[in-house]
């Protein structure tokens, strides 16, 4: 079943790195946070929340202890002063180019080829695209007639 594989894959991932980053500080889910914030810069903690796939709620205490250490910053939205915006601070930025460099030290081990690996994202995004259309009713394929 592709369900069982998919579930088994992330919990893969989740100990992949957990060994990838151990003694270090940095665990998959600040990885996570720091990589999102990295692509797609200042968002708020939903918009966060969105890009991850988790609830606002999980996510908060994370965010709040990051920004402690001053990986994140949490700044007020000037066009909304009720809105918190996060961002990247230059540590935050430092911290991610040497997790960067422990997944790709690690990633170069497991035998892949760059062009494999790239096929994979491609066709994982693809299917997760294909799943949450699906479940949000607008796939017009899968509409009841």
């Amino acid at each position: 079943m592709a369900c069982f594989q998919a579930y088994r894959l992330h919990h893969a991932f989740g100990r992949y790195y957990q060994a990838a980053f151990a003694g270090t500080g940095y665990t998959y889910a600040k990885y996570l946070v720091i990589k999102a914030l990295q692509e797609h810069g200042k968002m708020s903690l939903s918009e966060l929340a969105a890009q991850l796939g988790v609830e606002p709620n999980t996510l908060s205490p994370l965010v709040k202890k990051m920004a402690t250490f001053e990986v994140v910053e949490r700044l007020r939205d000037p066009e909304d002063e009720r809105r918190i915006l996060l961002q990247l601070t230059p540590r935050g930025v430092t911290a991610l180019q040497e997790a960067d460099a422990i997944v790709a030290d690690h990633f170069a081990a497991l035998d892949i080829t760059e062009e494999e690996l790239s096929q994979t994202i491609k066709w994982i995004a693809s299917l997760r695209s294909a799943l949450e259309s699906a479940a949000d009713g607008s796939n017009p394929k899968l509409v009841a007639g």
